[in-house]
């Protein structure tokens, strides 16, 4: 959570603290947003709007801590130019689908599975 320790934004992220819960965060690659000309350090963060008494009590410092979900995918299907970039075997032959066409190297459907299952775990769902 590079973004919300930085020093310059600690009244936002005091704010942030006070009215919601952290529930994940992911840090994306640079390529993530290649396309629309990038983004220097994206990120996803999910947080929970806490409700009247939770936020008494994190006005209170006084919030029980919660699990946080991190996760940093490796890959997005694309290069820093936005070009698609595909599993390969060792030898560099392209890896493919079900359909026979060539299997992008992305991580985020992957951690968007992991994540849904965490959820279902840590029992993260109250609402």
């Amino acid at each position: 959570m590079k973004c919300i320790a930085h020093q310059p934004i600690g009244a936002v992220r005091q704010w942030l603290f006070r009215r919601a819960r952290i529930i994940a965060t992911v840090d994306l690659p640079k390529e993530t947003f290649a396309d629309s000309g990038g983004v220097p350090n994206p990120s996803v963060l999910i947080v929970e709007r806490l409700t009247h008494e939770e936020t008494g009590l994190a006005e209170a410092d006084a919030l029980a801590p919660n699990p946080v979900f991190m996760a940093i995918p490796k890959t997005v299907g694309r290069d820093k130019r936005g070009n698609p970039v595909y599993y390969k075997t060792a030898e560099g032959l392209e890896v493919l689908d079900e359909k026979l066409d060539p299997r992008l190297d992305d991580d985020l459907p992957l951690v968007a599975g992991y994540f849904g299952d965490w959820v279902k775990e840590a029992g993260i769902v109250r609402r």
